[in-house]
């Protein structure tokens, strides 16, 4: 077993998520065919150290490498064009950049991938995540664990149970 990692607890787990999105970190979640698709781990990541994102990026995601959310963040009327967005770089897939008359930040649809951070960092609140079909549908940690306890879908042999 590697000391690096263990099995939080689900309140361990949710001070974890809440920290990393206070950081502007993306969530990722990670799955395995090796262990029968089963989901692997949850990795809050970002551009700078990730390599799955900085393959996404580098490859402008044309290898699924990663999966959008199920969400596209939009631009609200309430964007005052400050550019806090852009300049301090809230988007990790390079999505966020301004409109030709730089007062308006606007999102590249096909490179937003629907985590949220800008949406969490904004400081005009406006920008927010819509759901998006054509991005998929979300994922469902709750209903992923009841497919694995149903057996649909494999089990992690070095993961403890329980």
């Amino acid at each position: 077993q590697n000391h690096m990692f263990h099995r939080a607890s689900e309140e361990e787990a949710l001070k974890v998520l809440d920290y990393s999105r206070e950081k502007g970190l993306v969530q990722t979640v990670w799955f395995k065919k090796e262990i029968g698709k089963c989901y692997h781990m949850i990795c809050n990541c970002d551009s700078c150290s990730c390599m799955g994102i900085k393959m996404w990026n580098l490859l402008e995601g044309t290898v699924p490498i990663l999966a959008p959310s199920g969400y596209v963040a939009e631009v609200t009327d309430d964007c005052i064009g400050c550019q806090t967005c852009v300049d301090d770089h809230f988007c990790h897939f390079n999505a966020l950049s301004m409109n030709e008359d730089g007062d308006r930040a606007v999102v590249n649809f096909d490179k937003c991938m629907g985590c949220g951070v800008c949406a969490d960092r904004c400081p005009e609140g406006a920008i927010r995540l819509k759901r998006e079909p054509s991005k998929g549908d979300p994922l469902d940690l709750d209903e992923l664990l009841q497919q694995q306890a149903d057996g649909k879908i494999g089990k992690s042999k070095s993961r403890p149970e329980g």
